[in-house]
């Protein structure tokens, strides 16, 4: 007897927009049609990902370990798979969003993505992780609303310190792609310690957001999937992926529209 299931339609776009497809499609399959089962898209086709930055041979491999959502939504063949298409799922998951991550969809994929991972920080500061995107050479798709000016990730540094209430000395993670001395140098003139965290692994940066205490997000899927995986506070930046209703969205802090390169 032939199985039928539903699957993602094979993409070849970067790690961020592959994850969140993956994500919505399983929320959707579970939301509204529980009788069918989702099959991970690998177990079809291998897929490929964008930025691969030093042409590892190994790294889509990488990529889908690092879901670790492989193994689980797998079926046994003989299978008829039929592949998502279009937008209804995005337009669903994202018109219900904060409930869909309170289901026990979510938290399965919540639990299998964080088996055997640890967090990067030192615990004894409040780590903030800020994923500012910047355009790299080989980016496949390039839109001027996901390269914010800097003068909005720095506003909302400087909000999270004027709230900030905690004991622990809050510690900023800037997680990007760049020369530090060019394009990152207005950072450092904080109340509060800076790190950069640049040009590094897709593994360590997600690692990096994920884990924070808050993360800031930039017009990106890779640090919109962050957000709603992370139990941190999301400080979220407005773009065409609608947010949690638990998010704070940080176009709308106070001094957002100003140009101004704030000092913290």
């Amino acid at each position: 007897m032939t199985t039928s299931a539903v699957s993602t339609e094979p993409r070849t776009d970067g790690f961020g927009a592959q994850f969140q497809n993956i994500i919505f499609d399983i929320l959707f399959t579970s939301a509204m049609t529980p009788g069918v089962q989702y099959v991970f898209p690998s177990n079809l086709e291998r897929m490929r990902f964008e930025h691969n930055y030093e042409n590892d041979p190994t790294f889509s491999n990488r990529m889908i370990r690092y879901m670790n959502l492989d193994a689980k939504f797998n079926v046994p063949k003989p299978i008829q798979v039929i592949r998502y298409k279009g937008t209804t799922n995005y337009a669903f998951c994202e018109t219900n969003l904060t409930q869909l991550l309170e289901t026990n969809a979510f938290k399965l994929i919540k639990q299998l993505f964080f088996e055997g991972k640890t967090t990067p920080y030192d615990t004894a500061f409040y780590n903030v992780a800020v994923h500012v995107r910047k355009h790299s050479a080989h980016d496949m798709r390039v839109h001027k609303r996901t390269n914010e000016p800097n003068a909005y990730y720095l506003n909302v540094m400087r909000f999270i310190i004027e709230e900030y209430t905690g004991t622990k000395p809050v510690r900023f993670h800037i997680h990007s792609q760049g020369d530090a001395n060019n394009e990152f140098i207005n950072f450092s003139a904080t109340r509060a310690e800076v790190v950069m965290h640049l040009n590094e692994s897709v593994e360590d940066a997600f690692n990096g957001l994920v884990f924070a205490d808050a993360l800031v997000t930039s017009a990106s899927s890779f640090s919109y999937v962050a957000a709603m995986l992370t139990d941190g506070v999301v400080y979220y930046k407005k773009f065409w992926h609608k947010p949690s209703m638990k998010w704070v969205v940080g176009d709308n802090l106070r001094g957002a529209n100003n140009a101004k390169q704030w000092c913290i």
